[in-house]
C-alpha cells in the first residue's frame, strides 16, 4: 500500500513565461497558451461592465459621490425624525446623531472643495442648507430634550 501511495503523488509543473534570469522560456507549449490567456485577461480588464455587472452586489446601484451624499443626508433626515427608519417603519428622532451626520457632510464638503463638479457642489450646498435649517427648527421647537442625547421614538 505504501508503494501505491508514492505513485499517487502530485506533479509540479512550472508554467511561468520567464525563467529565473527573466528571459522568456522557449517551451513551445507554454507560449501558445500564454498569449491566449493574456489576451483574455486584457479583454476582461478593458471591457465595459454590462448593466447587471455595474449594479454591484445584490442589485445595488453603482455608487457615485452624489448617491453617497444622498445616503448620508437620508440618515441625517431619519435622525431628525423627518423620515421613518426603512427597516422598521418607526420614526426615531435622535438630534445628537443628526448633528453628527450634518458635521460629517460639512467635513466632506470642506475636504472636497474645488474637486467637485458644479452639480455635486450644488448638491452639497442644498443638502447641508436643508439639514441645518431642519436641525435648527427641531432644536428650537420641541427638540430641546433630545439635545442631551435622549432619543424619541414614534410609530409611523
Amino acid at each position: 500500500m505504501s508503494e501505491k501511495g508514492s505513485d499517487r503523488g502530485f506533479k509540479v509543473e512550472d508554467k511561468r513565461r520567464f525563467d529565473a534570469e527573466g528571459q522568456p522560456r522557449e517551451d513551445e507549449g507554454n507560449e501558445e497558451a500564454a498569449p491566449a490567456q493574456t489576451s483574455a485577461a486584457q479583454a476582461d480588464q478593458h471591457s465595459e461592465p454590462t448593466g447587471t455587472e455595474s449594479q454591484g452586489r445584490a442589485g445595488e446601484a453603482e455608487l457615485s459621490f452624489s448617491s453617497f451624499v444622498v445616503g448620508l443626508a437620508s440618515q441625517a433626515f431619519m435622525f431628525l425624525g423627518a423620515t421613518p427608519d426603512p427597516s422598521t417603519g418607526v420614526v426615531h428622532k435622535d438630534l445628537p446623531q443628526a448633528a453628527a451626520m450634518i458635521d460629517i457632510l460639512s467635513i466632506l464638503q470642506e475636504k472636497t472643495s474645488g474637486n467637485l463638479s458644479d452639480d455635486e457642489a450644488h448638491l452639497m450646498e442644498e443638502v447641508l442648507y436643508e439639514l441645518r435649517m431642519r436641525y435648527v427648527s427641531e432644536t428650537q421647537h420641541g427638540g430641546a430634550g433630545q439635545a442631551s442625547g435622549q432619543g424619541e421614538t414614534h410609530e409611523g
